[in-house]
């Protein structure tokens, strides 16, 4: 034996024969120290390197530019290396050192799986990166390279007894930007925001810049872009009151629509059976609802759909005497249907009528005779056989006709109603230099009287 030992000592300094040993070097002292210098150290079971209770354990104190290695490049599955599996409080320092550090973890290229902190707690414990009180920049990259196959997934916070998730959530010192979903891509980017399934009133509450400013501060928000045609933007609601609510502060103003823009805005474009578009129906005291009160040639339509039968109301209240203007004193306003005026139509100015002059009475019949398309009518030229015919009967539809023509001409209905009783296609005569005034009591009768001699 003392034989064996001293080869040993000769070609190793000191070590084990293949032997099914374990060896245990160590002191029980404290204060002792224990140097393995420029050895192997092997074994076919157990190794252990033990320490006395209170003693400190250094592996590669004075190497400068050497490789520490534990665990071997043949290693298999079947053997674990354990460093701190203590079942007390212990700290486990890798890199701590004042020197520039570079700690790699399952850096190979064979696919690895790293666990941190992912054993079943039974206290609350608190896994920290990079969250020192840093004095110079910091860089934290998480799945950030460039992959060349293969998909990634990055999942944060895909726990159910996750409450809160914190994203850049603190008062920052100087001005940060944070980007989700950025770069410019040539593939779909999908970005989801709250898009589970709620199943409790307001399970899904999302806030985006919601905090009122304080100070000087303002919030400036921008959601789409308008720098591509293609783009499109779509907000949904419920169907509940308040679905979709545009709320700024009390003296906030709401913008819908460039100030250069082209395109059209629209405005309730149901194809539904029902639906109302309310404008300005608040109660406050005094509201002003202002279209179309720029200095361009606008169009306004109301009403203008080219089907179902549209009802227009304005002003159309019991109470209070609203007062309603429409056209200021240079202004045109043109009704091309029937205007009907339930109360009394008061006018300041002139009511002016429509006028037709130097006409030529034609035909010789009901048929053919020239049809009148006017309030008032002037017939300067016609045979005594020639005539002219009245509009289709409006109840309370007003015509005067004028004959300036030397001789009788003739005055006809459209259809069958009939002129002072007589049958549309029979008409009466109306004599040379005088006039008459029809009116029509009813769709299917006209009264005429007959104006006296007119000076030519």
């Amino acid at each position: 034996m003392k034989k064996l030992f001293k080869g040993l000592g000769k070609s190793l300094g000191l070590g084990f024969v293949a032997l099914a040993l374990v060896v245990s070097m160590g002191a029980s002292s404290a204060e002792a120290v224990v140097t393995l210098s420029g050895s192997a150290l092997t074994g076919t079971t157990t190794v252990a390197l033990e320490a006395a209770a209170a003693s400190a354990m250094t592996i590669g104190s004075a190497q400068t530019t050497g490789t520490i290695a534990i665990g071997g490049t043949a290693g298999t599955g079947a053997g674990t290396i354990t460093v701190g599996s203590s079942s007390a409080s212990q700290t486990l320092n890798l890199g701590t050192g004042a020197g520039l550090a570079t700690v790699n973890i399952a850096t190979g290229l064979v696919g690895s799986v790293v666990n941190i902190a992912t054993g079943v707690n039974s206290v609350a414990q608190t896994v920290s990166i990079a969250n020192g009180a840093s004095a110079a920049d910091t860089t934290v990259n998480i799945m950030s390279g460039v992959g060349t196959a293969g998909a990634g997934v990055l999942a944060i916070g895909n726990n159910t007894r996750v409450t809160t998730i914190g994203l850049g959530n603190i008062a920052p010192t100087a001005a940060r930007t944070i980007t989700i979903g950025g770069g410019t891509s040539a593939v779909v980017d999908t970005i989801a925001i709250g898009t589970g399934a709620a199943t409790a009133a307001g399970g899904k509450t999302i806030n985006i810049g919601t905090t009122a400013p304080t100070g000087s501060g303002t919030n400036l928000i921008a959601i789409g872009s308008n720098g591509d045609f293609a783009s499109t933007t779509t907000i949904y609601g419920g169907n509940t009151t308040g679905a979709i609510s545009l709320t700024p502060a009390v003296a906030g103003i709401i913008v819908i629509g460039s100030t250069t823009g082209t395109g059209a805005i629209t405005l309730g474009a149901s194809s539904g059976a029902s639906q109302v578009v309310n404008i300005g129906t608040g109660s406050g005291a005094t509201q002003t609802v202002n279209i179309m009160t720029g200095v361009g040639a606008n169009t306004l339509n109301l009403g203008t759909g080219g089907t179902g039968v549209q009802t227009i109301h304005i002003g159309d209240n019991a109470t209070p005497a609203n007062v309603i203007t429409i056209g200021g004193a240079a202004s045109g306003v043109t009704v091309g249907g029937t205007l009907t005026v339930t109360g009394n139509l008061a006018t300041t100015a002139y009511a002016l009528k429509s006028v037709a002059n130097t006409l030529t009475a034609v035909g010789s019949t009901q048929a053919d005779a020239l049809a009148l398309t006017k309030d008032y009518n002037n017939v300067t030229v016609g045979a005594t056989t020639t005539g002219v015919k009245l509009p289709v009967a409006v109840a309370g539809m007003d015509i005067t006709v004028r004959n300036t023509v030397g001789n009788t001409i003739h005055i006809y209905a459209a259809a069958a109603e009939t002129l002072n009783g007589a049958a549309g296609p029979t008409g009466l005569n109306l004599d040379a230099s005088t006039g008459t005034r029809c009116v029509a009591m009813s769709t299917s009768v006209w009264l005429c009287n007959t104006i006296g001699a007119i000076e030519v």
